[in-house]
């Protein structure tokens, strides 16, 4: 089991994260069960596991890989010479970037959210939505559209 530390500034909504040469470390702990979700994970004391921001955990038996997944690093706790307790938090964007580039979907995207887009996760100010829909070219996607799907890209940025 490894862990790769990068650091990045991207933004944590952001789908493909730009990272900085990575450092690869062994895995002190956990040495079996794991919460993939929210992992505390040690590793051997590095001078990049005290500034990291970001890693790739890395499972592998023999050489096949059976699980990558990204983190960010919420906090840490170091006990020098010795090791850093890496606190995680799984980043489901980055760990499946490639599938979600590569789904067959049709995209609703909005500027502020949107009313016929219901989410409660994200505040909704109904006098500023607008919905626009375009129908995506042949080749944008790389299976065929078999069925009906939709992907809701909800933004608040202001213009």
């Amino acid at each position: 089991m490894t862990l790769t530390l990068y650091n990045t500034s991207s933004d944590n909504a952001a789908l493909i994260k730009s990272l900085d040469t990575g450092t690869v470390l062994s895995v002190i702990r956990p040495t079996d069960g794991i919460n993939i979700d929210t992992p505390v994970i040690d590793v051997q004391y590095n001078a990049k596991a005290l500034t990291a921001n970001y890693g790739k955990l890395t499972i592998k038996q023999n050489t096949t890989t059976i699980y990558e997944a990204y983190y960010f690093i919420k906090s840490r706790e170091a006990y020098p010479a010795e090791k850093v307790s890496l606190s995680c938090e799984f980043d489901p964007l980055m760990t499946y970037a490639s599938q979600i580039l590569n789904c067959p979907a049709n995209v609703i995207r909005t500027a502020a959210g949107t009313t016929y887009v219901k989410d409660d996760k994200y505040p909704i100010d109904p006098t500023r939505f607008i919905l626009h829909t375009e129908p995506l070219k042949e080749g944008v996607f790389k299976q065929a559209f078999l069925t009906p799907e939709y992907v809701a890209v909800i933004n608040t940025a202001e213009s």
